[in-house]
This record gives structure tokens, sequence and C-alpha cells, in this order.
């Protein structure tokens, strides 16, 4: 097991936050940090492959802009996302909810992952902000609140508090479901941004889940 410190867990609640929102949004809605390639050189993999990869694909679309305006960078990326998980008529559109990933033959985003993730959120004092819009089974949703997890971790006195936390909710939610979110994006938009995106988010997800003390929870 890879144990964290107290500041590695901050900055991992930092990382997966960072993907969240660059998932949850148009690059035009917020900072555009993740199209400097110089970006990706500072950002932190924690020895974990699929981070790492995902890190150097990003850096190398990043480069591909180079030759491009700041604009027409943002306006590419912002299509792309836009296509992927926010226009259902998209015909590269991946619904970004867990629940139509638990029941293929379901045209809603609205069940049994959606109840559970808004009693989790309501249980740690948190909702979803209404200028979001969106089901409580996002992916992105359910990243920001595994990074409000870590941050926890990071703030707790006592060694492994909140371990169990983070184990349960790896395996009973976004652990259980992103790898086959991203292989949908992958096949929609291969090689785009929210595919980078997402094998960083895979990466970072099996850092929580490795680092955290679950023991007792296996099946």
């Amino acid at each position: 097991m890879n144990v964290l410190t107290h500041a590695e867990w901050d900055e991992l609640s930092q990382a997966i936050a960072f993907v969240a929102n660059s998932l949850l949004r148009p690059v035009t809605q917020m900072p555009a940090h993740g199209l400097v390639p110089g970006f990706w050189d500072r950002f932190p993999v924690f020895g974990n492959a699929k981070a790492e990869q995902g890190v150097a694909a990003l850096k190398a679309y990043a480069e591909s802009l180079s030759d491009a305006s700041d604009e027409e960078a943002e306006r590419r990326c912002a299509v792309e996302i836009t296509g992927l998980f926010l226009n259902g008529g998209s015909s590269s559109f991946v619904p970004p909810w867990e629940t139509m990933h638990r029941n293929g033959k379901t045209r809603f985003g609205y069940g049994e992952a959606t109840v559970d993730m808004r009693n989790r959120l309501a249980a740690l004092g948190l909702k979803v902000s209404a200028d979001n819009n969106q089901y409580a089974d996002h992916i992105a949703i359910e990243l920001l609140l595994l990074a409000e997890l870590c941050r926890r971790r990071a703030m707790a006195g006592d060694e492994g508090a909140g371990d169990e936390a983070i184990g349960e909710f790896v395996q009973a939610r976004v652990g259980s479901w992103i790898g086959e979110f991203h292989e949908k994006v992958g096949k929609a938009w291969p090689d785009g941004y929210a595919d980078g995106l997402l094998t960083i988010a895979e990466g970072l997800v099996e850092t929580a889940r490795d680092s955290a003390d679950i023991r007792g929870l296996a099946d």
C-alpha cells in the first residue's frame, strides 16, 4: 500500500478537483491551464502509470495547439467537452451520469446512483451547485466528492482517519464505473482532451484507493 503524507493527500485532492472541474464545464468557462504544455510538467501523478500516461497525452495535446490562437485552442477544446457531455443531440454524446451506465436501457439520468450521491453529499454537508444543473451522479461530481474526502483525509489528525470512507466510496461509486465510462469517451472522441483527463482520473482514483486502508472492504 502506498502511504501518502497529509500534504500528499491534499495535493491529491487538488489534482482530482482540477480534473473534475475540467470535465464539468467547457474550458471557456474556467482558467485554461490545461492548454499550456508546461502546466503538465508540474502535475502530480503519485507514481501512478495511468496518471503519468494521461499527463503525457495532455501535454502532447496542448503542444498540438501551439500554432492556434488562445481563443481558437479554447474553442476547439470547448467544442469537444460540449459535444461529449453537454449536447445530448451530438453524435459524440456520452451521458456523464452513472445511472445511465448501470442500466443500458434507461433514457433518464435519475436513478439509484443519483439518490445515493445526493445522500452522500448531504451527509458531508455538501450539495450540487444550482448553476451546474446536473444530476448528483455526474462523473465530475463523483470525482469532486472523492476530492473532498481526500481533503478531509489530509486534515485528519489521526493516522488513517477517513481511509475507510475513501475506500468504500471508490469501491461503491466512482471506481466501479469510471473505466467503462472512459472507454466509451475514448471511442466517441479518440485522443481528445477528455480522453486524457479520464486517463489521469483513473490513475488518481487508483491512487486514492491504494493509499487508503480498506482492509475488510473486499468482497
